[in-house]
């Protein structure tokens, strides 16, 4: 089963990987009085406040998960079936193996969340029909 902390856990290294060598990038570049010109310092000054806004709201996410209750849907289409499982928003968007991340905020989950199996509905001329859910405990 996908754990989704260790998905979110391997994103905040990443991006602290990022904000290491941009640091450095920053430091080694040229100051204003070496050149006028290169603007390479307050880019990489600008990345690294994103870069550490980002870093904040996986945190904040990490310690959503253990309020989330997880559920797996599997939706019959005309293309077949797919399986999806509902995640809070800024995780979903995703495809591990063969499971879609969908964030609970997206039309899709919003059209699934809180129905049963054999619901069938429409999205963006798509039929869709729920064919299984699973609650994991």
């Amino acid at each position: 089963m996908i754990s989704l902390p260790d998905i979110i856990t391997q994103k905040i290294a990443f991006l602290d990987n990022q904000i290491k060598a941009t640091e450095f990038m920053r430091d080694t570049a040229q100051t204003p009085t070496e050149s006028h010109s290169d603007q390479t310092r307050q880019n990489a000054e600008q990345l690294i406040y994103g870069l550490k806004d980002e870093v904040k709201r996986q945190k904040q996410l990490l310690d959503k998960l253990g309020q989330f209750s997880l559920v797996t849907y599997s939706l019959r289409t005309t293309s077949g079936l797919k399986d999806y499982l509902i995640v809070p928003d800024g995780v979903g968007g995703q495809t591990i193996d063969s499971l879609y991340l969908l964030a609970e905020s997206t039309p899709l989950a919003k059209s699934i969340i809180g129905h049963k199996i054999g619901y069938t509905f429409s999205l963006n001329q798509i039929n869709y029909e729920i064919v299984f859910i699973h609650k994991k405990t």
